[in-house]
């Protein structure tokens, strides 16, 4: 078999990829199979059992995903929420936020042991903390809160995927003598970003300062939000985050400097290859430079050694060596961007550019060629991530990603020359511009609205169709047999038809997410006619959980403005979240329980609706809302016009209950034991198919003969970590007694459900369950 690494490489990457869905358990029982496949295929065959040893491979990726894992945070996990002396070496160049400097150190000792991991820390004295500073203070140390949910960015995740275990807060600090040698390239580079970060902010300020720092070191630390979100929304963030676009770049610009100054043959590609090793870590080595740069130092080590240059070879075998240093990378964004849009570069750039040979300029027919091929494989992972498309992404970077190889050439010139001030000066003008064209760029394409688009997560249908694109494109790219493209077209044509029918059959459903807010309530409702409503929006102390939890969640659902939300009360809990919605002017209509409580959370909510423009609606008992599709709301409990001097808030909770062709839901909130007597007294059918248990389970909400009258067949608890005891025992003992199966937001996450025209309906749990 040829490309033997290429095989290996692969299959070590299949093997982690698959980590999600194939446990520790499974993997060693894969790895077992395998050597005993190995062992009988040596022995009694005596064949060649290399297909057998890619199986082992993916086993190894997948065994060594959970033990790294495993190993990493047992490492500190012991420290978790607890104050201990911690030493270590500071590892990068601190950051300046909010009056706090924050950095990471490799520790040397927690407490009286020695462990070595990586911490980020949180420090707010006055010392100045450099990189290679040695440290030594009382520390915090915590994991921070996470409140997991489907499509929405899990923080703790994304920070484990870059090696960092534990958070601390340090205080006390003891600086002894800096620890720099710079023999060490991650001394040396660490040193230089320092430097540069230096004399960039005597030549520059403001915006450009911001943006200097993201294209030459992928700093963005300067950058606010809206600078961010404009490079975002024009395709072009990538450009101030140092991708491999920078390191060839670098590698250009090195080798042309050193041209005429380096000695020729192996020793001048051995200078490239130290070159670009000192630039990746003092960009800050992240996962698409340290792609881009390992690519590069294996091409420069195949022509020392004369070797023939295999791009899809060195791509596989680059990723590798990353995941093999830490295998929960593989799922960063940035890695999975980088490598597919590399791999799509590879496998169809030179193809694309022999049907652009329409296009006059050979340059621009490439440099097209180079970025519609990373934009069809990296399409699927920027709308899973950020849920938007911008067309005109393409013509942003025809624009802009010429101009890398003169700004760095521009910003090295003036880091040698700095000290010869005019000369800086002039350099630091002409850097200057290319940042205004850049900046010019950015804003107008992602302003122009008309070539862009909001787009949920994709599906399985979408993802099985692009698939089937890419493969339709790749036939007819590299065929040349009229036949074979026809074949092609009519396969990819005949998919979209079947993948569009599944599609529209699969969209005409109701679907219903218990969204994991901590503790409080959020539940959004889709109908099959597309309408969309948010009971209750959850809400916590000292986290906006509608910038962090329900707009990602909203995004990744393809609903970027709710029809209606839906309170049932005014405590925080319940409502900070709509009322983050209602100021992004995300609500059409506000639905309020109908009371004379003028709560400042109620004022709140009318004041900020009115700024946006929604329509406020005021609900009580005996009322309903009807879509279209069948999808009734009937409001059970509510008193009109009552006063929270007489009533509590929990008391004056609007009970609702969902009907879709027979099946329903009773939505709670807080109601307490009063509101279920009532509900009985009056004789009201309350029987339904899933309960949304009140109160987050308290003890004193959900009696016997309560649960006897819904009779559910489902029970949702929606809860987070809290002082009360939530959910009671009580509680727990009396829904299984009731034959309910509970899920739990706490447990269980996102807690999905589908229901059919038919009222059937089908449970799903972003974790366990």
């Amino acid at each position: 078999m040829k490309r033997k690494l290429l095989a290996i490489s692969v299959f070590y990457m299949l093997g982690i990829f698959m980590s999600p869905v194939i446990d520790i358990n499974s993997s060693i029982f894969i790895l077992f199979v395998s050597v005993l496949m190995l062992i009988t295929g040596r022995i009694f065959l005596k064949k060649q059992t290399f297909y057998i040893s890619l199986v082992l491979i993916m086993g190894l990726g997948n065994f060594q995903y959970h033990l790294y894992r495993d190993l990493q945070i047992s490492k500190v996990s012991p420290y978790y929420q607890s104050e201990r002396v911690v030493s270590g070496k500071v590892v990068s160049i601190p950051k300046n936020e909010e009056g706090k400097q924050k950095f990471y150190i490799n520790t040397q000792t927690i407490g009286r042991e020695r462990v070595r991991t990586k911490i980020y820390i949180t420090y707010s004295g006055k010392e100045e903390i450099k990189y290679g500073d040695k440290i030594k203070g009382n520390c915090y140390i915590f994991i921070p809160k996470t409140y997991e949910n489907e499509g929405v960015f899990n923080y703790l995740e994304h920070n484990f995927q870059k090696g960092v275990f534990a958070f601390g807060s340090i205080r006390n600090v003891t600086l002894t003598k800096r620890d720099l040698k710079f023999y060490n390239p991650f001394d040396l580079g660490n040193f230089l970003a320092e430097k540069v970060s230096e004399i960039s902010e005597k030549f520059f300020d403001g915006g450009v300062l911001a943006v200097f720092k993201g294209l030459f070191i992928g700093d963005k630390s300067l950058m606010d939000s809206s600078l961010k979100e404009m490079f975002s929304k024009s395709g072009l963030s990538h450009i101030v985050a140092v991708s491999g676009s920078h390191v060839n770049a670098f590698l250009s610009v090195i080798m042309v400097m050193f041209f005429f100054l380096a000695p020729k043959g192996r020793v001048s590609r051995a200078i490239y290859i130290a070159f670009v090793f000192v630039f990746v870590i003092m960009t800050g080595a992240e996962p698409s430079a340290v792609r881009s740069g390992i690519m590069c130092i294996l091409m420069q080590l195949s022509y020392i050694l004369k070797r023939e240059v295999d791009n899809l070879t060195n791509l596989s075998f680059a990723c590798a060596i990353m995941l093999l240093i830490n295998p929960l990378s593989a799922f960063d964004t940035g890695f999975l961007l980088s490598a597919s849009a590399t791999l799509g570069i590879i496998i169809f750039a030179i193809p694309l550019k022999e049907k652009l040979k329409f296009i006059k300029s050979p340059i621009l027919g490439e440099l097209i060629a180079v970025t519609l091929s990373a934009q069809f494989f990296t399409m699927p992972i920027i709308i899973n991530n950020f849920n938007y498309i911008n067309f005109l992404s393409i013509i942003a970077n025809v624009l802009v990603v010429p101009l890398l190889p003169m700004f760095i050439f521009g910003a090295i010139l003036l880091f040698a020359v700095s000290f010869i001030e005019p000369v800086a000066k002039v350099i630091a003008l002409f850097l200057e511009g290319i940042i205004y064209f850049i900046l010019y760029v950015a804003k107008f394409t992602s302003q122009t609205k008309i070539f862009s688009a909001q787009v949920g997560d994709m599906d399985l249908v979408f993802i099985v169709s692009y698939i089937l694109f890419i493969v339709f494109l790749g036939l007819y790219l590299y065929n040349q047999r009229k036949e074979i493209k026809k074949f092609a077209f009519i396969m990819f044509s005949v998919s979209v038809i079947i993948n569009g029918g599944f599609y529209i059959l699969d969209s005409n459903k109701l679907r219903i997410d218990f969204i994991n807010v901590g503790q409080g309530d959020a539940c959004l409702v889709r109908t099959p006619k597309n309408y969309s409503f948010l009971i209750d929006g959850g809400g916590l102390n000292n986290y906006d959980v509608s910038s962090y939890i329900l707009e990602p969640f909203l995004d990744s659902k393809g609903v970027f403005m709710l029809d209606g939300a839906v309170l049932s009360h005014y405590h925080d809990d319940h409502a900070q979240g709509i009322l983050g919605l209602v100021k992004a002017g995300r609500v059409k209509n506000l639905i309020l329980p109908d009371c004379d409580n003028e709560s400042e959370m109620k004022a709140e909510l009318i004041k900020y609706a009115k700024i946006a423009g929604t329509k406020v609606h005021f609900i009580s008992m005996g009322e309903s809302i009807r879509t279209d599709g069948g999808v009734k709301f009937s409001v059970l409990s509510g008193i009109k016009n009552s006063s929270s001097d007489t009533y509590s808030q929990n008391e004056l909770t609007a009970v609702l209950r969902l009907v879709y062709n027979g099946f329903s839901v009773l939505f709670t909130g807080d109601m307490t034991a009063q509101i279920e007597k009532e509900l009985m007294d009056r004789n009201v059918f309350i029987d339904s198919d899933v309960l949304k248990v009140a109160h987050h389970g308290s003890k004193y909400s959900t009696s016997k003969e309560f649960l006897m009258r819904v009779t559910p067949a489902i029970s949702v608890i929606s809860v987070g970590d809290n002082p009360y005891g939530h959910p009671s025992e009580e509680v727990l003992e009396r829904l299984a007694e009731a034959n309910s199966k509970v899920f739990r937001t706490d447990i269980n996450k996102t807690i999905s459900f589908v229901v059919n025209n038919r009222g059937e309906v089908k449970v799903k749990t972003y974790r366990g369950g």
